[in-house]
């Protein structure tokens, strides 16, 4: 995790370097000033000492870096120790479905805003009899890495499943955030609605951790078009997880947080049947 973190930064500073450094001069100026009131102030007292100094300025630019960077940090693309976040980079049998004996199309899936969403459709020899499912993956890594507890569905369940990269992963277009993906949900479930291959009376959505947030938004906004939603290991909302993990700056959330997912305030509004796993 750390590594991670390590190169996330890295590349956030190769793209952001104005950026962070136009951040600490800014940082510099306020300290500065603070000092120079602090003097007024306390006449006859020492200045904040440098230690505090560097603290607090050391405070400000990561409290920059997560508001600025959040994106990168929750939309995780890459899978660590692979040479690139396309499927056809993953190790054998996480590349496509053929390899594990699983009949699919490839499908390229165009969102409202210009992107193009890049996936596949995993069909039963009896695609037009058995349910779907819309599979919304986790935050980190492309479909491929997903092909294990796809060929579970598909053997033991006997399921059609069409799953696809969010924009930015994989070989998908965009870049990726809250918005964007909610939009790439609404391709996709339209992309299911207009398939000649599948039953659209029994289309069910399965979401793992971030696409359980992807899934309550979508069950919530088109319920008249799926069956029930399944949601495995996911989350309240974004503000929830900062408290969780983050204590000590949960008290910043509001002024912070660029992405929300506000799936508790989502679920109460879905009438369909919901798994929790």
């Amino acid at each position: 995790v750390h590594g991670i973190l390590i190169q996330q930064m890295a590349e956030f500073l190769k793209r952001n370097s104005m950026l962070l450094l136009f951040g600490v001069l800014i940082v510099a100026i306020v300290v500065y000033y603070f000092d120079t009131i602090y003097k007024k102030v306390a006449y006859g007292y020492n200045a904040i000492p440098s230690i505090v100094k560097y603290i607090l300025g050391g405070v400000i630019v990561y409290l920059f870096f997560l508001y600025f960077n959040q994106n990168s940090i929750i939309y995780v693309a890459e899978t660590p120790g692979l040479p690139s976040k396309r499927c056809a980079d993953n190790p054998p049998s996480y590349k496509n479905p053929i390899e594990r004996g699983m009949r699919y199309i490839d499908v390229n899936i165009p969102t409202s805003d210009g992107v193009t969403l890049n996936g596949g459709l995993i069909l039963q020899p009896n695609s037009k009899e058995c349910p779907t499912l819309i599979y919304f993956h986790g935050n980190a890594g492309n479909i491929g890495m997903r092909l294990e507890r796809i060929s579970l569905f598909y053997n033991k369940i006997k399921v059609n499943v069409l799953i696809v990269d969010y924009r930015g992963y994989g070989s998908s277009t965009g870049s990726p955030s809250e918005h964007g993906l909610e939009l790439d949900s609404e391709a996709i479930l339209n992309y299911a609605m207009n398939s000649t291959l599948i039953n659209q009376k029994k289309i069910v959505i399965y979401g793992k951790s971030l696409g359980g947030a992807v899934g309550i938004y979508l069950a919530n906004l088109k319920q008249e078009h799926i069956q029930a939603v399944i949601l495995e290991n996911t989350f309240t909302c974004i503000a929830s997880m900062v408290t969780q993990h983050m204590k000590w700056i949960s008290f910043l959330a509001p002024l912070l947080l660029r992405n929300f997912w506000p799936s508790i305030e989502r679920i109460p509004n879905i009438k369909k049947p919901i798994l929790f796993i």
